[in-house]
């Protein structure tokens, strides 16, 4: 189950673990709670080598603010404390996946940052 965190306690995580995807949702979000079982299924595939969170955005909209979330669900990742940029074809270079996601769309991203070097 996808843990759901406050502000303090998503700035600890992401500085303490290699490895964070950070799901930026809302309660009454429809995608997000199908989001929540693709984020369960990547957690199951993965096991420790992921720390998966979610951040409820209507209780914490100062996070809102400081990652310019203006859609939910947003997906970020996070290595070594430091948020990621991934190239696009389409896009350029992009720091979030905006909308549902499925798990084997996110795998991709999260083994490559699992197997890079600190």
């Amino acid at each position: 189950m996808v843990e759901y965190v406050d502000k303090r306690q998503m700035e600890q995580i992401i500085q303490n673990h290699d490895v964070v995807l950070v799901d930026f949702s809302s309660k009454f979000c429809g995608p997000c709670q199908f989001q929540h079982k693709e984020l369960d299924k990547l957690k199951h595939k993965l096991g420790d080598k992921i720390k998966i969170i979610s951040v409820e955005m209507n209780r914490n909209p100062d996070l809102a603010i400081k990652y310019n979330i203006r859609a939910t669900p947003t997906l970020m990742f996070f290595k070594n404390g430091k948020k990621i940029r991934f190239k696009s074809r389409s896009q350029g270079r992009m720091d979030r996946f905006i909308g549902l996601r499925k798990m084997q769309q996110m795998i991709g991203p999260a083994n490559y940052l699992i197997s890079m070097k600190n």
